[in-house]
């Protein structure tokens, strides 16, 4: 999933638990409506996916040169996402 206008990139790679999953559901809390999270990370983000579904968000996993990358949002995606 390529980064769209109006994505905000959160990274936390190098950061030690519970940091990132802390830093990521921040900002989620102050994401505007419409918008996406990509978080940039050295692993899958296991213990915040649960977390994201008790919320109500959907994500994508993905991985390239940066890491694992997960993209996450609220509701229907509609500004041009994959």
């Amino acid at each position: 999933m390529e980064r769209a206008v109006g994505d905000v990139e959160l990274d936390v790679r190098g950061l030690t638990p519970p940091q990132p999953m802390e830093l990521t559901l921040e900002a989620l809390e102050t994401l505007p409506d419409g918008e996406r999270l990509v978080q940039l990370n050295d692993r899958v983000p296991v213990f915040l996916l649960p977390l994201l579904d008790a919320r109500g968000y959907q994500y994508r996993l993905a991985e390239d040169e940066r890491g694992t990358v997960t993209t996450i949002w609220r509701g229907a995606w509609h500004k041009g996402a994959a």
